[in-house]
């Protein structure tokens, strides 16, 4: 896991995760509220910004962004938590690659109309792509973030000192 704060990221001033890390929690620094929970297959630390309104591909404005603005400067210390999937998914992913081989990673990536080769070395890394939408899912169901809604049936309200936002 690796955490940044959300000045940190706003301001430009820290140093991106890189592509293993597919998965993110925003929580407050402080209460240990999380607030929501969310993943990228191609850019992480892009998808936390355009929820900060700060992405150069695709500015968006959504519940997050709204959150974060209106709560300044406390969500400036607020924590964005990146992770891995194995990090989430540890017993799951160990039973995954353990029966992973060569000819199953390329017929799977082929029957999707996709050409990933196998290597070796990294043959696990891989592996993890696969099983985005369960370990979000999973941080969603097991964390219940309050601004979060699919996957999320017992989501935590948010508290009384954020009404400003309700």
């Amino acid at each position: 896991m690796i955490e940044l704060t959300i000045g940190s990221l706003l301001s430009g001033n820290y140093e991106d995760p890189g592509d293993l890390y597919q998965l993110y929690v925003i929580r407050d620094h402080e209460s240990d509220l999380i607030f929501y929970v969310g993943q990228s297959c191609a850019g992480v630390t892009d998808r936390v910004l355009q929820h900060l309104g700060k992405s150069r591909r695709f500015p968006t404005e959504d519940s997050v962004t709204r959150l974060v603005y209106e709560a300044m400067p406390r969500s400036l210390a607020w924590k964005v938590q990146f992770y891995r999937q194995d990090e989430v998914l540890p017993e799951y992913m160990a039973k995954v690659v353990k029966g992973m081989t060569k000819e199953k990673w390329e017929a799977g990536f082929r029957a999707m109309g996709v050409n990933l080769p196998w290597h070796e070395e990294d043959g696990q890394d891989r592996v993890w792509y696969n099983d985005l939408d369960k370990a979000e899912e999973m941080l969603i169901e097991k964390l219940r973030p309050c601004l979060n809604v699919t996957h999320n049936a017992n989501r935590r309200k948010l508290p009384p000192e954020y009404s400003f936002w309700l």
